[in-house]
């Protein structure tokens, strides 16, 4: 073996030694979750969301991101109903949470 063929496998070693204890403490320090609401219709028809205190009109596709109380990013997936759901009165929203660690709740 020559001397860059050694460095060249020691410094690729270290690389991924690194990208791998990197993605460790990604892991350890967030947390995430996927879930589902329901699709509610006010007295006129308009679906909307509700997500906490607040409540999300749905008028047209479209994305939200914000942080809640806790600190934690939360997108939903704002997309009309279908016809059928419409006149049914159902249908979800797919929605995600990402969560830094933080022992206090």
């Amino acid at each position: 073996m020559t001397d860059h063929t050694t460095v060249f496998i020691v410094s690729s070693c270290l690389k991924l030694i690194f990208i791998l204890f990197s993605l460790g403490l990604f892991i350890y320090c967030a947390n995430g979750s996927a879930f589902v609401l329901p699709v509610k219709y006010d007295e006129r028809g308009i679906p909307f969301v509700e997500y906490g205190e607040h409540e999300y009109l749905i008028k047209e596709d479209r994305d939200i991101n914000f942080r809640d109380e806790n600190g934690c990013t939360v997108h939903l997936d704002l997309r009309l109903p279908t016809l059928d759901e419409m006149e049914m009165e159902t249908g979800f929203v797919q929605g995600s949470l990402l969560c830094l660690r933080n022992d206090n709740y």
